[in-house]
C-alpha cells in the first residue's frame, strides 16, 4: 500500500499507511499495524496462526494476534478482536462485538460495548461487563464480577442513593433489622474526613467507591474518586476518569519522584475522547479511538496506540510500543524500549532506534535515520558506541556503525562510511569521501569525484574477470593490454630515438602529412618532413634531416648535421 512498511519475511503491509512487523505478518487495511509472527494454535498439530490486522486503523501485536475489525486492537498471542473498535489484550483474548473490550488471558466479549476484564472472563450480553478471572455476564447492560457456583463480593461500595443504585449491607441490615453485629461483606472508605458518597446520574449506571460518579447511559466508575461522565463510558480506579462515550479508563493514580525529590509522574488514569481506551496508573488516551496501555502511558492523536511504561503516541495514527517509546510523527511507529519516530511515516524498530525524518526508517539498536526517506538498519560498533546512521535525503545505511551522511548515498557494511552525495561504500570499513564515488571492497577508500575505488594505497586489488573493452570508455582487460604491447615491441626493433639526459621535448608536427622524428623535431606544413633530434622543416614541403638541420623554404631540402635550406 500508499507509504506502508513492511519488515520481516514474507511480511506483507497491503493497506495505504500500514505497518507489519515480523514473519508473515499481513498489515491489509488502512493505516493498520501488525507486529508479531505466527504461533501454532494447538502446540505439536502445526496449525500456524498469522497476525493480521485486516480492519481499518486496526493494531495487532503478538504472535498469531488478529485484528479484524475497523479500528480494533488486538494485543497478546492468539488475541482476536474482530469487531468495529474492539479490544481484545492478552493472550487468546478474543473481542467479536462491536466496541468490545476484552483484557485478560482466555477473556471473550462478544456482545456490543460489552467489556471482559480478568482471566476468562466472558461478557455475552449488549454493553455488559464481566469483571474478573471468570466472571461471566449474559444479560444486556449488566455488570458481572463472577458466575454461578462462583460469585465474587463487591467491596467498598457507598450507599446507594438513587433507586437504581447499587446498596451496601449496612442499607440492607437497616431494611432487614438484622440484628446489631453482624458482619460486613461491603466496605468502602474515602479519604480521612471525608464522607462523600457514590453517585449516579441516568439509566443502567454503576458507581462504587468514595466520591465515584458514573453520570449518562451504562456509565460505570469503580474507585475512590472515579469519574465516568458519558454514555458507556467505564473508570475503574482510584481517581480514574472516563470522560467521552463508549471511554475505557482502567487503573489508579501515578506518582513518581527522582532521588532528589522532584516529580517525574503525577496523574491519573484517563479517557476523554469518543472511544478512548486507557490502561495502566496514569495512563491517558485523550483522542479519539487512541489506546494507552501501561502506566504512564499516553495516547494523544487520533486513533494512536501506545504500549508500555510512558509510551507515548502525540501524532495522528502513531504507534509506540515499548517503554519510553516516542512516534510523534503522523502515521509514524516506534518498537523498542526509547525508540522514537519524529518523522511523518516513519518506522523507528528497535532500542532507542531513532526515524526523524520524513518516511525515515531505522532497524537496530541505537539505529538513527534522519534524512527524509531515509534508511538505516544496523546496530552499533565499539561497545555501542557508533550506531547505523542515514543522515543525508534519501541516504541508505545497512550494517552495525554504518553511515550515510551525504544526500542519497549507500553505506553498506560494517562501519562503511558514504560521505558525500551520491557516494557508495560497499564492504567492512569501506570509505566513500567524494561525490558520486564508489568504494568497493573491505577497507577501499574512494576520495575522488566520480571514481570507483577497489582497494587503497599499498592495499591494492586485481578486477578479475574482465570483458574486454569495446566502447572508448570501457574498461581494458590485460589480454588486450598485451595485444597493444605486442605492436610496440615489434614496432621498437625498427625504430628508435633519443634525447638528452636533461630534456624531456618530444617531437612536433602541424599540418597535414607532416612528419617528425626525434628530440625537439618540428615538421610545420603540408608534407613537411623533420627527422633527427633538433631538426625543423617549417615550410610546405621542406624536408630536414640531422642533427640541428633546417629546410625554411617551400620544397626545400637539408641533409646533415647543421644543414640549412631557405
Amino acid at each position: 500500500g500508499a507509504q506502508s512498511t513492511a519488515i520481516g519475511a514474507v511480511a506483507n503491509a497491503i493497506g495505504d499507511y500500514a505497518t507489519a512487523v515480523g514473519t508473515q505478518t499481513t498489515a491489509g487495511g488502512t493505516s493498520s499495524v501488525a507486529v508479531g509472527g505466527p504461533v501454532d494454535l494447538i502446540p505439536g498439530l502445526g496449525f500456524f496462526v498469522n497476525t493480521e490486522a485486516t480492519g481499518e486503523a486496526s493494531a495487532a501485536f503478538g504472535s498469531g494476534a488478529q485484528a479484524t475489525g475497523d479500528y480494533s486492537v488486538a494485543n497478546g498471542t492468539l488475541a482476536a478482536a474482530e469487531g468495529i473498535e474492539s479490544t481484545a489484550v492478552g493472550y487468546f483474548s478474543y473481542a467479536p462485538g462491536d466496541g468490545a473490550t476484552a483484557l485478560g488471558a482466555e477473556t471473550w466479549a462478544s456482545g456490543e460495548l460489552s467489556t471482559a476484564v480478568g482471566f476468562y472472563s466472558t461478557a455475552l450480553g449488549d454493553n455488559s461487563v464481566a469483571l474478573g478471572a471468570n466472571s461471566t455476564a449474559t444479560r444486556d447492560n449488566t455488570v458481572s464480577v463472577g458466575d454461578v457456583g462462583s460469585e465474587r463480593q463487591i467491596t467498598n461500595v457507598a450507599a446507594g442513593t438513587e433507586g437504581t443504585d447499587a446498596v451496601n449491607l449496612d442499607q440492607l441490615n437497616a431494611v432487614a433489622e438484622v440484628a446489631e453485629g453482624t458482619a460486613l461483606n461491603f466496605q468502602a472508605s474515602g479519604g480521612e474526613g471525608s464522607n462523600v458518597g457514590a453517585y449516579v446520574e441516568g439509566e443502567y449506571n454503576v458507581a462504587a467507591g468514595n466520591a465515584a460518579n458514573a453520570i449518562g447511559t451504562g456509565a460505570t466508575a469503580l474507585g475512590s474518586g472515579a469519574t465516568s461522565v458519558a454514555d458507556n463510558a467505564t473508570a475503574v480506579g482510584v481517581n480514574a476518569v472516563a470522560a467521552a462515550d463508549s471511554a475505557t479508563a482502567v487503573g489508579g493514580s501515578l506518582y513518581v519522584e527522582d532521588e532528589d525529590g522532584n516529580v517525574l509522574l503525577d496523574g491519573t488514569t484517563e479517557a476523554s475522547e469518543v472511544g478512548a481506551s486507557a490502561f495502566g496508573a496514569g495512563a491517558t488516551a485523550t483522542a479519539a479511538y487512541s489506546t494507552a496501555l501501561g502506566a504512564g502511558a499516553s495516547a494523544e492523536g487520533l486513533q494512536a496506540t501506545a504500549v508500555g511504561y510512558s509510551a507515548s503516541a502525540a501524532a495522528d495514527g502513531g504507534t509506540a510500543s515499548g517503554s519510553f517509546s516516542e512516534a510523534s510523527g503522523t502515521l509514524s511507529s516506534a518498537f523498542g524500549y526509547g525508540a522514537t519516530a519524529a518523522g511523518d511515516y516513519g518506522t523507528a524498530l528497535g532500542a532507542v532506534a531513532n526515524a526523524s525524518g520524513a518516511g525515515a526508517v531505522a532497524v537496530g539498536e541505537y539505529a538513527t535515520a534522519t534524512g527524509a526517506e531515509s534508511v538505516a538498519v544496523g546496530g552499533t560498533t565499539f561497545f555501542g558506541l557508533i550506531q547505523a546512521e542515514a543522515s543525508g535525503e534519501g541516504a541508505s545505511s545497512f550494517g552495525a556503525g554504518a553511515w550515510a551522511l551525504g544526500d542519497y548515498a549507500t553505506a553498506l557494511g560494517w562501519n562503511s562510511w558514504a560521505d558525500a552525495v551520491s557516494s557508495t561504500a560497499i564492504g567492512e570499513s569501506a570509505i566513500a569521501e567524494a561525490a558520486n564515488s564508489v568504494a568497493l571492497g573491505a577497507s577501499s577508500y574512494a576520495d575522488r569525484d566520480n571514481t570507483v575505488s577497489v582497494g587503497d594505497v599499498g592495499s591494492e586489488r586485481q578486477i578479475t574477470n574482465v570483458a574486454a573493452g569495446t566502447e572508448g570508455t570501457d574498461a581494458v582487460n590485460l589480454d588486450q593490454l598485451n595485444a597493444v604491447a605486442e605492436v610496440a615491441d615489434n614496432t621498437s626493433k625498427y625504430f628508435q630515438a633519443s634525447g638528452s639526459e636533461a630534456s624531456d621535448a618530444g617531437a612536433y608536427v602541424e599540418g597535414d602529412d607532416a612528419l617528425a622524428a626525434g628530440e625537439a623535431s618540428n615538421a610545420i606544413g603540408t608534407g613537411a618532413s623533420a627527422l633527427g633530434a633538433g631538426a625543423n622543416a617549417v615550410a610546405d614541403g621542406a624536408t630536414a634531416v640531422g642533427y640541428n638541420a633546417v629546410a625554411s623554404g617551400q620544397n626545400s631540402a637539408a641533409f646533415g648535421q647543421n644543414a640549412q635550406a631557405t
